[in-house]
């Protein structure tokens, strides 16, 4: 049964050749703060626009969410991690 699963599961997955990181800022109660007005000088439109920022080996998305929250997402090209399967059971 679990070769199956395994296999079953190599079907459908594949590594894309980057990991990323994602993370959601809020600044509702600190709009004043400098790391806020510093994103907000480099971001000018952020509120009406996705931001992309690409580089060499890397690229990250940045866009404005309800309530005064940023997400941001970070994807960084990499090679492939070795995969280890884990078994959980109660």
């Amino acid at each position: 049964m679990l070769h199956a699963l395994v296999d079953m599961i190599s079907l459908y997955y594949r590594y894309a050749g980057y990991c990323a990181w994602r993370g959601v800022l809020n600044f509702a109660e600190n709009e004043d703060s400098g790391t806020i007005q510093g994103i907000r000088r480099a971001y000018p439109d952020l509120g009406r626009c996705l931001y992309f920022e690409i580089s060499p080996q890397t690229h990250c998305v940045l866009y404005e969410l309800l309530n005064r929250r940023m997400n941001w997402l970070w994807y960084v090209n990499q090679p492939e991690p070795e995969m280890k399967v884990r078994l959980l059971s109660n």
